[in-house]
């Protein structure tokens, strides 16, 4: 019988460490007070640099620069080879004058400097705040937020006090005579309502009235030559391919829109949504489908494929 080995006491040591990091205080004593470096508390937690750079973050440490860094290591004497000093002093050396360079050219000491940001007045809430200088000539010094320019727009800016207000056009509605109210832009609107609309075109626009009206030739039935037989031959003569779109298609459409015309030249393989598309301007849709029925049959009886 076996028994698990105990842990050493340095592995239980180690794991212990490997939490401390987690805790605000202790990071915070290592890196800010004892001025440590990240490779040494992530020895100390036995970790990765990375691990203790990004709790570092976590709990709002801020996190020491490059230059910062190297001048903390060079003082306490880190750099022990010769090779090494060289290196990081000509680094720390380089990072020095870009940040000389960089403040030479912030703030009062940059060339184009004007004198900083602009304190202004909200006209909606009469509280002072700051802009950049180059924002005052955009107009943005005015609100201190967009929710006082909303609610600024909102008094001064709708309804007749709008620079672009038009008086509304008075209108009588085309089915139950009721008057209403329509912008310029809407002056052709002639019902009140969609519903109206609706009842409107039900009474004027069906039957005999519609201009697509073919006499009442899509009431008729079907002739019996136009069987499930007839239909799946003009399928396998298009290979089951939409005329219109080229997508798959099952539906056969009359190209000249009538029933008892069954001949393989004027019936062809639509999709649902190009079928419903030939019921409107349909001059233009026999024009256009008719040469291709004619192409397909010639082609399939001279034995083309």
């Amino acid at each position: 019988m076996t028994f698990p080995l105990r842990d050493s006491v340095d592995t239980q040591l180690v794991r212990t460490a490997n939490k401390l990091y987690r805790n605000k205080k202790w990071l915070e004593q290592k890196y800010t007070k004892e001025v440590l470096s990240l490779e040494q508390i992530a020895r100390l937690s036995g970790c990765t640099p990375e691990t203790i750079r990004t709790w570092l973050k976590r709990h709002g440490i801020p996190v020491r620069g490059y230059a910062e860094a190297v001048k903390i290591r060079w003082a306490r004497g880190d750099f022990d080879s010769e090779e090494i000093r060289q290196k990081h002093s000509a680094a720390l050396k380089k990072a020095w004058e870009d940040e000389e360079r960089r403040q030479m050219r912030t703030g009062e000491n940059h060339k184009d400097w004007r004198g900083g940001p602009i304190r202004c007045i909200c006209k909606t809430c009469g509280k002072e705040f700051e802009i950049k200088r180059g924002d005052g000539r955009k107009g943005r010094g005015n609100f201190c937020s967009r929710s006082c320019q909303g609610k600024w727009r909102s008094e001064n800016m709708c309804g007749e006090n709008n620079p672009t207000w038009k008086e509304k056009v008075e209108k009588v509605c085309k089915w139950c005579g009721k008057g209403f109210e329509v912008s310029p832009s809407q002056v052709a609107q002639s019902f009140c309502s969609v519903e109206c609309k609706g009842l409107w075109q039900s009474e004027n626009m069906c039957g005999e009235n519609s201009p697509n009206w073919k006499g009442g030739i899509s009431f008729e039935p079907y002739p019996p030559e136009f069987n499930d037989t007839l239909r799946q031959a003009i399928r396998e003569r298009d290979n089951y391919t939409c005329a219109i779109s080229g997508n798959p298609g099952r539906c056969v459409h009359h190209i000249n829109y009538d029933k008892a015309d069954n001949r393989p030249e004027n019936l062809i393989t639509l999709e649902n949504s190009c079928h419903s598309k030939t019921n409107t301007n349909r001059k233009y849709w026999e024009s256009i489908l008719s040469p291709i029925a004619i192409a397909r049959t010639y082609c399939i009886l001279r034995g083309d494929g």
